[in-house]
């Protein structure tokens, strides 16, 4: 994983987890029918509907997104905010979004399912369905070569399948679909050359980390540190510069969140901690009046790490982040709570870290494991 990405990828969601039925699929003796852009999207088969309005068929003029998850797949869990805000801002237009689930080896029970829409999926405003066999995982996901989730078809308004890819792309194909200049197959490769060209402006930073690692091989780890840092500052200066043309270029993808969040990273690599505060402002006050809790816990991390921020510029950024993370995300868990810990920390508020601390520590009860966890995460924030 690129040395940019990391922290971005983690906060959003933006990975994948091996199927569980992975091995199954390497088994059969016969791949089954494929399953492409344009063909017509597989009847949904559900056994129970735990959340919103039960699916009778695909009514020409609505769009919808069939996404498969499970409650293991924590990159599948990340990426459900992000989806609800999609679900939220298409509805009038004709979106409907459907998470699908089944049983499987890796404790995705029923009761699981349950548990997860009762305690962190309550409130958001798309179906939950739920099958003890895999009659849909088979008709979409092995029929078109998937193995890992979370992963979303999106099927237009003639019922045809116009995507089959991450949910984090979902901002890309969705646009173009409503727009009716979404061209199927040709604008998937579009989309795909884009990021390629991004990845490629990017990668430039992995580049520099591994030439300085191999100037510096054998060297004092300090020594090898201090010259990893400034081969990324250099590169990642450089990327700044040519960010304008390429946003210039497309727009699009220049007002999406992951690429905010990629180029603030960028910004504190190239230690120019200045436009890192202008790009966060508007991007951490919208998020604020979504109620995007992904958005704010980033910006609490990335502005609290001593890694990107070992000055502790503007670091009342942190701390108003972690604020209002506990203000909206008040019963979240023990997870808000370390980003909330961690950001105090590193602002100087040693009392409400102290505090979120506790609270997270009395909510993992009686599990030990979890506490060690806990217990061993708040002492490196002080270190």
């Amino acid at each position: 994983m690129r040395i940019l990405l990391s922290a971005a990828l983690l906060a959003f969601g933006i990975s994948a987890c091996s199927s569980a039925t992975e091995k199954k699929e390497v088994e059969k003796p016969a791949p089954p029918k494929k399953l492409g852009i344009g063909d017509a999207a597989p009847i949904l088969k559900v056994g129970q509907w735990l959340k919103g309005t039960e699916w009778k068929g695909y009514e020409p003029g609505k769009v919808y997104v069939v996404d498969f998850w499970a409650t293991w797949c924590g990159p599948c869990i990340s990426s459900m905010p992000h989806m609800n805000e999609l679900a939220q801002e298409y509805k009038e237009k004709g979106l409907v979004v459907i998470a699908v689930t089944n049983l499987d080896e890796r404790g995705n029970t029923l009761e699981s399912v349950k548990e997860f829409i009762k305690t962190k999926a309550d409130k958001f405003q798309f179906s939950f369905a739920y099958s003890a066999n895999e009659d849909n995982y088979e008709a979409f996901m092995v029929a078109a070569g998937q193995n890992g989730i979370p992963c979303s078809f999106v099927i237009d308004q003639a019922g045809k399948i116009a995507f089959i890819g991450h949910p984090s792309e979902l901002d890309d194909i969705l646009p173009e679909i409503f727009l009716g200049t979404w061209k199927g197959q040709a604008s998937v490769d579009a989309i795909q050359k884009v990021q390629e060209e991004f990845e490629a402006l990017i990668g430039r930073i992995e580049t520099a980390v591994e030439k300085a690692n191999k100037a510096n091989e054998g060297k004092d780890e300090k020594v090898i540190d201090k010259a990893i840092r400034e081969a990324v500052a250099v590169a990642a200066t450089d990327v700044l510069k040519e960010l304008p043309a390429f946003e210039k270029k497309n727009p699009n993808k220049a007002k999406q969140t992951i690429y905010t969040v990629q180029k603030i990273q960028l910004a504190m690599q190239a230690r120019d901690v200045e436009s890192a505060k202008s790009f966060t402002e508007p991007f951490f006050a919208k998020a604020v009046e979504k109620k995007d809790k992904n958005t704010i816990s980033f910006v609490a991390r990335l502005w609290g790490s001593k890694g990107l921020n070992p000055d502790r510029k503007h670091i009342e950024i942190a701390a108003k982040a972690a604020d209002e993370l506990l203000r909206i995300d008040a019963d979240g868990g023990i997870s808000p709570l370390m980003v909330a810990a961690q950001a105090y920390t590193a602002a100087g508020q040693k009392e409400k870290a102290q505090a979120a601390g506790d609270k997270a520590l009395k909510l993992a009860g009686d599990n030990k494991k979890q506490k060690e966890g806990i217990e061993k995460a708040l002492k490196s924030f002080m270190e």
